[in-house]
């Protein structure tokens, strides 16, 4: 019974997810995406251009709060020592889409 419960919540979770991926996956602007990741203090931002494996790194020191996974942002790009990251993060609201 209890490995049901836990393949049901996996289940949920990779759906979600892969729904994420998919609605990043349509947005053509190149200063907006869907946070698809985050950790205690990073995450990532993925959009048409910047998907999986090169998603937007984010440092959450570059975010305001509330953003979770899921939710359309905004924001500003800018080059790393490791590549292209997201900063001045800000969540789209339902009216701005």
């Amino acid at each position: 019974m209890v490995l049901n419960s836990y393949r049901e919540l996996y289940n949920s979770i990779y759906s979600n997810l892969s729904t994420f991926r998919d609605e990043a996956s349509e947005i053509k602007s190149e200063n907006e995406g869907v946070v698809v990741k985050i950790k205690d203090t990073y995450g990532f931002i993925s959009n048409a251009k910047h998907t999986n494996k090169n998603a937007l790194f984010f440092s959450k020191n570059n975010a305001y709060e509330g953003i979770s996974v899921g939710d359309r942002v905004s924001f500003k790009l800018y080059l790393t020592p490791k590549g292209i990251g997201a900063k001045n993060i800000t969540k789209l609201k339902k009216n701005d889409l």
